[in-house]
C-alpha cells in the first residue's frame, strides 16, 4: 500500500558512484598539494605559488571536462553496464552529478590554495556559500525531489568554487580580506 518505489533512489546512488569515481582518484592528489603549496607560499614566491595553483587547476579542469563530456555521451550506458540493467537514471540527473563532481574537485583545490595562504576562514566561507546555494535550490526548484537534490548539489559546488576563487583573487589584490579576518578573531 504505502510503500514507495526505491528504484529512483537506487539509480541516484549508482549515478553518484559513477560520477564521483574521478573525484575518488583526484582527491588524494589534491590533498597532497597542501604541504607543497604551503612551503611555496611561505617562501614568498607568489609567482611560483600562482603557477602551481594554475597548473593544478588546469589538470583538474581537463579531468572535470572529460568527466562531464563522458557522462553526457555515455552515462546511461555506463550505469547499466556497471550496475546492471535494472539501474536507470535520467540524463539530467547524471549530468548534474557530473557537474557536481567536476566542480567539487576544483573546490578541493582552492580549499588547499586558501589554507596554504593561511586563509582557512575564507575557505570555510566558500563552503558555507555552497551550502546555502544547495539549500535554496533544493527548497525552491520546481522539480521532483531527486532532481532538486542533484541540481542542488551541483549548484552548491559551483557556488563554493566561485566564492573560493573570488576570495582568493580578492586577497591577491588587496589587504581588505586580511583585515576582515583579523577583526573576526
Amino acid at each position: 500500500g504505502g510503500e514507495q518505489d526505491a528504484r529512483p533512489l537506487v539509480g541516484l546512488l549508482a549515478a553518484l558512484q559513477l560520477t564521483r569515481a574521478p573525484q575518488y582518484v583526484m582527491s588524494p592528489v589534491t590533498s597532497n598539494l597542501l604541504p607543497h603549496l604551503t612551503r611555496v607560499a611561505a617562501s614568498g614566491n607568489s609567482r611560483r605559488f600562482n603557477g602551481l595553483a594554475v597548473a593544478a587547476w588546469g589538470v583538474l579542469a581537463l579531468v572535470g571536462a572529460a568527466l562531464v563530456l563522458g557522462v553526457w555521451l555515455l552515462g546511461g550506458v555506463l550505469i547499466r553496464v556497471l550496475f546492471g540493467p535494472g539501474f536507470r537514471t535520467g540524463g539530467e540527473i547524471l549530468l548534474a552529478l557530473a557537474i557536481l563532481a567536476a566542480f567539487y574537485m576544483q573546490c578541493e583545490l582552492f580549499n588547499q590554495v586558501l589554507f596554504a595562504r593561511q586563509r582557512g576562514m575564507l575557505a570555510a566561507l566558500g563552503w558555507l556559500a555552497g551550502l546555502a546555494a544547495a539549500g535554496v535550490v533544493v527548497a525552491l526548484f520546481p522539480a521532483d525531489v531527486l532532481h532538486r537534490v542533484a541540481y542542488g548539489l551541483a549548484a552548491g559546488s559551483v557556488a563554493t568554487l566561485l566564492t573560493q576563487v573570488g576570495l582568493h583573487l580578492v586577497t591577491l589584490r588587496s589587504g581588505l580580506v586580511r583585515r576582515v579576518e583579523e577583526s573576526a578573531t
